[in-house]
Formats: C-alpha cells, structure tokens, sequence
C-alpha cells in the first residue's frame, strides 16, 4: 500500500503537466483545422459567347453567338492570415459550330455569312489580401490563349467576291496584369456552405495575334482590356465536400491595330495596309461544381 501510495504522489504532478499540455495541443489542432481556410474545386458547365467584329475601313459589321462547353478547375490556398491566393484554369471542349452574317451597317442588307468556331484557354493566378474577413483585394496574371477560326463563306450579294473555298483562322494569345476586389468566406472544411464573389479587370502587358489570311503579320496592340465577374455558392454533402454553382461574365474590347505591306493569302498579294478590326465579345458562363477540402 505505501508503494502504491508513493507511485501515485509521484505520477501525480507529472500528469498536471502533461495533460494541460495535451489538451491544450488537441483543442489548438482542432481549431486549426476548423479554421483552414482553403478549397479545390472542378467544374463543367456552359459559356455562352457573343462576339461583334466591325471593321472601320469598310461599312461592314459581324455578329455570332455560340454555346462551348467549358471545363473549370482550380482552388483557393492559404499563405497566412492575411494573404490567401488562387489558381483558376479553363479550357473549352467540343465548340460549337455556328454561323456569322455580315451586315452593311449603312443598309442593313445581309451581305455575307460563314460557319465560325471559337475557343479559349486561360490560366488565372491571383494573390488575395484580406483587408476584413470578408474582403479581399486581388492582383495577379493570366496567360490567355483563343482561336477563332472562319470557314465555308457564303455570299449574299452580287458585291461580295466568292470565298467558299477559303478557311481563315485567327488564333490570339496575351499575358494579362489583372486588378480587382473579392467578397465571401475562405473557409470550406466543417461549413454548413459557402458564397464567394470576385470582380477584376485584366489589362495587357504582351499580346500577339495572327490571322491564316496574313501568314506573315503579327498584331501586338495591348490597348484592349476585360472585365470579369465571377460567384459561386455551394452547400455541404459531408465535413469536407460541398457541391454547387458557378456563375460568371465577362467583356473584352479589342482596339482596332494596323500593319503596313502585309501578304494576303486570298488575294496572293502584298497590300499596303492589313487591319485587325475593332472587337467586342460578351461571355455568359454557367456551371455545377464540386468543391473539397481534405
């Protein structure tokens, strides 16, 4: 009994150390781990795009609508307590196939139309700096790429020359600066669901641009600018999966660029002059995601 009496009065304040310890390290850890801020996430949904080409050299004027698949991936990460940052990549799949008519802005009369396709890829990174628990300020990059390709052409007046054996593509590729501001919680792991919103423009620093119908000339204005806006809300299947939607929109002006002496495949000559015309595209996007956090 008197050892048994001594063990304890020996064990005793060793366990008053350790415990505390311990239950301090437990609840620390589980905070930790309540608090994570962070998320990965994959979605499939669908872009709507409108794109308007007008030439100024000539009263002519585009109009296209098309409906892509696009395919989204990416999450948010934490730094530290003030600093999180994203990574965003999509990419068209299976672009539909549409028409383009070609209207005389001064008559109205349809003069052209051809079958279009487009599609883009595009990688986002931004650093978010949370000015609330709420708010962020976001900068960062973008790598953007985009072809449009124009084929079988059709005239619709005895005017327009006959193009129909001709394919022009145009494919546009430009590294964005990107500015903007976010609202809506970082957090994911053990939330009932979760809302975030981000609004930023994106402005050029390099840009390069070729068309099939001038194979030697490169366009590299970088006066043209988007806007995007972007949400998505989701709510919890399990502690650490959420499922839900996505929405965005985004605008893109391209200013008008000339080149001088550029090679014109259709007509097999050099022409003093080759313009990339003023262009407006509006994107709708809508999609379903799943979202975790492991």
């Amino acid at each position: 009994m008197k050892q048994l009496t001594f063990l304890v009065s020996l064990l005793l304040p060793i366990s008053m150390v350790i415990t505390p310890k311990l239950i301090a390290s437990e609840l620390d850890n589980k905070e930790k781990k309540q608090l994570s801020a962070g998320y990965s996430y994959f979605n499939i949904g669908v872009e709507n795009i409108d794109y308007q080409e007008t030439p100024k050299n000539i009263s002519v004027k585009s109009k296209s609508s098309m409906n892509n698949i696009i395919i989204r991936t990416g999450g948010l990460y934490s730094i530290n307590q003030n600093f999180n940052f994203s990574i965003d990549a999509s990419a068209t799949f299976s672009p539909e196939q549409t028409t383009e008519l070609w209207h005389d802005t001064n008559s109205g009369n349809l003069l052209q139309q051809n079958l279009v396709t487009l599609q883009n890829a595009s990688t986002l990174v931004l650093l978010h700096y949370k000015i609330s628990p709420s708010w962020q300020i976001l900068a960062g990059g973008s790598f953007n790429e985009e072809t449009f390709k124009r084929f079988k052409f059709e005239g619709k007046s005895d005017s327009v020359a006959d193009l129909s054996k001709y394919t022009a593509e145009e494919s546009s590729s430009h590294i964005d600066i990107n500015l903007g501001v976010g609202y809506g919680s970082d957090l994911l792991q053990n939330q009932d669901d979760h809302f975030s919103v981000r609004a930023y423009i994106g402005l050029p620093l390099w840009s390069e641009t070729r068309n099939t119908s001038y194979p030697d000339a490169i366009w590299s204005d970088t006066s043209s600018y988007t806007v995007n806006l972007q949400a998505r809300y989701s709510i919890a299947l399990n502690e650490n999966f959420h499922v839900g939607v996505y929405g965005g929109y985004g605008f893109t002006d391209r200013s008008e660029e000339k080149i001088t002496n550029a090679y014109n495949s259709f007509l097999d000559d050099i022409l003093p002059e080759a313009t990339l015309p003023t262009a407006k595209t509006t994107r709708l996007i809508f999609g379903l995601e799943l979202l975790w956090q492991l």
